[in-house]
């Protein structure tokens, strides 16, 4: 029988990481291996030396590498520690990467977990951008080796992107490379002007390509099958009015039971006043200011292709969206 390959290409800033410890945590569906995101994919896609030199240098000296045992996650964690011991790192190393080399990586860790787990997991954010052609020339061979499942998680569009804009003002490196030569955002980011630098975006036409979900979501279909792609609605999901009927559709999914969701930074929303949850940390310094009822009218605005475009392949849009 084929282990179970997640595949979660985001969307960022939508509670990914809640959803990763939700599946593997929590509820012990599938494991991780040595890191959360891996960027391997998009390495692979580039094909070039300055990405993978850009993945080897995010691998050496990662805190994932070793975990300490007096995490306040310690049971999990510690198991942890143990399965990614006995995996090897050396193919995901080796230069040109190949597709060979990340299934040999997931399938030795597989051989490692396989009495506790379901599967393994790749909660890559970068994954959303990979293109549709090399998204079609990758699946066959996946699914030839692992049960294959996409999971994808959305926010509300504005104010998904909001925090994205956000938790920049925390990464200087980012910044520099994002606003090169925009000396007007430039000065917002030096003076943590969240909500200025939020609308300058978009009054510049600055949307990364993860705000066109629908896009994102249809490549995957494309690629491995609309029936092994599952779109999460964060408001829903953890909504607990609705908690069951989630439960019970994900379960549905993985074809293994899901009875715990975990915390999430974003639900409700509560902007820059959000709860401090331990290992959360890049959920709840993204919203350094907040938005006003009419900021998320105006930037619906800018954004209005992405509610129209979900409304017409979804039928129709969260109620929590456009408020």
């Amino acid at each position: 029988m084929k282990p179970t390959l997640l595949i979660n290409p985001g969307v960022g800033w939508a509670a990914t990481s809640p959803m990763h410890y939700t599946v593997s945590m929590d509820n012990q569906y599938v494991h991780m291996g040595h890191k959360k995101e891996n960027w391997y994919l998009k390495a692979l896609e580039m094909g070039d030396e300055e990405h993978e030199r850009a993945f080897d240098m995010m691998w050496h000296g990662s805190s994932y590498m070793k975990r300490p045992n007096n995490h306040p996650f310690g049971e999990y964690l510690s198991r942890s520690n143990r399965f990614i011991e006995n995996t090897s790192l050396d193919m995901l190393m080796v230069n040109p990467k190949s597709l060979d080399a990340y299934i040999e990586y997931y399938l030795g860790h597989w051989e490692n977990i396989k009495t506790e787990y379901q599967g393994v997991c790749d909660f890559s954010n970068i994954n959303f951008g990979l293109s549709r052609e090399f998204l079609l020339k990758i699946a066959p061979k996946l699914q030839e080796h692992f049960k294959v499942k996409i999971l994808m998680e959305f926010r509300d569009p504005v104010r998904r992107y909001f925090s994205e804009v956000g938790s920049l003002l925390n990464r200087k490196r980012e910044i520099v490379n994002a606003f090169q030569g925009d000396f007007i955002a430039a000065r917002f980011c030096a003076r943590k002007q969240h909500r200025k630098l939020f609308f300058w975006n978009l009054k510049q036409g600055r949307v990364p390509e993860h705000c066109d979900y629908v896009a994102g979501y249809l490549k995957y279909c494309d690629a491995f099958g609309k029936d092994n792609v599952y779109p999460v609605v964060m408001e829903d999901f953890w909504n607990p009015d609705k908690e069951k009927e989630e439960l019970e559709r994900i379960s549905e999914f993985f074809e293994y039971e899901i009875t715990k969701i975990h915390q999430n930074v974003y639900v409700p929303d509560m902007g820059s006043k959000a709860p401090h949850y331990e290992y959360l940390e890049d959920q709840w310094i993204s919203d350094v200011e907040d938005l006003t009822e009419e900021d998320v009218n105006v930037a619906g605005m800018y954004m209005g292709k992405f509610y129209k475009d979900w409304k017409y392949i979804f039928k129709e849009l969260p109620e929590s969206w456009g408020k």
